[in-house]
């Protein structure tokens, strides 16, 4: 696993775990979440200063920044290879039931895959501790 898919997956975490769910799964969930927080805060930092360095922020939205095209170049490179950072970090995804209840967009979905495993109902993983969501 890798920063970028941190970086990518962190705020559909925190959207997750806001849903009601029985208290194995929330804790568990927590877990997670406070496991990979201190790699997004890093990461988060390191991708602000990466465009601070190589562009100039947009005056009506200084989250926006503009690029000259070598600046744009060398921003692009520097920040594929902080997304590529390998984390050490000891990540055990959170088995997760499908129910009507929850709601996620497919791209949630997507990015939560190497943290989430989304059970369909009816589907037994054989003793593993299951928990639905409520």
């Amino acid at each position: 696993m890798n920063l970028g898919q941190i970086g990518a997956a962190y705020s559909s975490l925190i959207k997750l775990s806001q849903i009601n769910m029985d208290y194995n799964t929330a804790y568990r969930l927590h877990q997670l979440v406070e496991a990979v927080k201190s790699d997004f805060d890093f990461y988060m930092k390191k991708e602000y200063e990466i465009l601070k360095q190589y562009g100039v922020p947009n005056e009506k939205n200084p989250t926006n920044f503009y690029f000259s095209e070598e600046n744009r170049e060398i921003a692009q490179k520097e920040l594929t290879d902080l997304k590529n950072i390998e984390i050490t970090a000891d990540i055990t995804p959170v088995n997760i039931y499908i129910t009507d209840d929850l709601k996620l967009s497919a791209s949630d979905i997507g990015v939560l895959m190497p943290f989430i495993n989304f059970i369909e109902k009816g589907n037994n993983t054989n003793g593993y501790n299951n928990s639905s969501v409520k």
